[in-house]
Formats: structure tokens, sequence, C-alpha cells
């Protein structure tokens, strides 16, 4: 009788982990598929600002959407991006070539992570980054846009340009308009931490 208890309890106990096994299991399959099923505004590394930019949560970059239609020298470049103002902000330059290259996806064509960056041209876009200061000053790298990749070029010539500011100093006032956007907690987070660092 003894036997039969223990068997029976044994069984039970089999079951209930089995079932408990069988839930986490369960848990992490729905997790692991998690992403595959968020919509874009919730998943997706960049933010549309409805204002003429884009934040990229990654890095804490924000970026001029609409890239302007004229080419440019390597200083013409930075004149243009340090008298730009856009969104109410006047603190815009030229990207780096970290930076830069940060938005490059060559799934695409132009070679740019898709639908954040308009005018968009399968061409070379400057850095701010200069080859050599001291052995090549007068040349600076650019990004190309149809192959994804840096190279140099003379400060001389001419090509596009599209403007990047840094978002850490910003201070966040507490008000979004996008509140239907979930991705608004992230940029209330993002605006606090920001807000912390400058007291």
């Amino acid at each position: 009788m003894i036997y039969i208890a223990n068997f029976i309890l044994l069984g039970n106990t089999m079951n209930s982990l089995s079932r408990k096994y069988a839930f986490r299991t369960a848990v992490v399959f729905l997790l692991l598929l998690f992403p595959v099923f968020l919509p874009d505004t919730v998943y997706a590394r960049f933010i549309d600002n409805g204002n003429g930019t884009v934040t990229d949560i990654n890095t804490g970059y924000m970026w001029q959407r609409h890239a302007p239609d004229g080419q440019y020298t390597f200083d013409g470049a930075r004149n243009y991006a340090g008298s730009l103002s856009l969104a109410g902000y006047h603190d815009w330059r030229v990207p780096d070539r970290d930076a830069l290259l940060s938005i490059v996806d060559t799934r695409w064509h132009p070679s740019i992570v898709s639908g954040y960056f308009e005018n968009t041209r399968s061409a070379n876009y400057w850095t701010s980054t200069t080859v050599d200061p001291l052995a090549s000053p007068d040349y600076a790298y650019v990004v190309s846009f149809d192959t994804g990749v840096d190279v140099q070029r003379s400060k001389n010539d001419t090509f596009y340009v599209r403007a990047v500011r840094d978002t850490s100093g910003d201070f966040y006032d507490g008000e979004y308009d996008d509140d239907d956007d979930p991705r608004a907690h992230i940029k209330c987070f993002i605006g606090s931490l920001s807000e912390g660092g400058q007291q």
C-alpha cells in the first residue's frame, strides 16, 4: 500500500514538474517571438519626432530627416550645418565618421535605414573626420550611401551633407504631443535621464 501511495505521489510530482517546465518553455518561446510581432512604432530604434528630425535611441543622436539638395565643399558643409536652425535647435553639425556610418544599412538602396531618412541619394555624404590632421589635413572621410562604406576625398570636392546633433544636453520638459506613440515612454525616460545629468 505504501508503494502504491509513493508511486501516486511520484506521478503527481512528475506531472507538476512537467507542467512547470512546459510553462517555462512556452514563456521563453513567446519572449523570443515577441519582437517579431511588435509593431514598428514600438520596436524600432529610431523615433520620428514629427518636426523634421529623427532620434536614434541607441546613440542619442538627433538627425536631420530631410537632407538638403545642394552639394558642398568640406568647409561649406560645416557652414551649412553650423547655421542650420531646425526644430528649435541651433547646435547642428556635420556628423563624424562613426556617427554617419551608424545609419548605414546595406539591405536598402540607398544604403540607409529605411523609412526614416528622406531625400537620401546614392552618393557621398560628408563627415567631419579629417583623414590625418598631420599627414593628410586636406582630406576627409565621406560615406557612400551607394556602397555603404567610407572613403577619403579632398576637402575641396563637393558632396552632400546630413546634419546631426547630440541630445545628451537636452532638458526634458515633461510634455509630449505623441501620446499615441508607445515609444514616447522611451523618450520620456531618456529626457528624464538627461535632465538629471544636468543638475
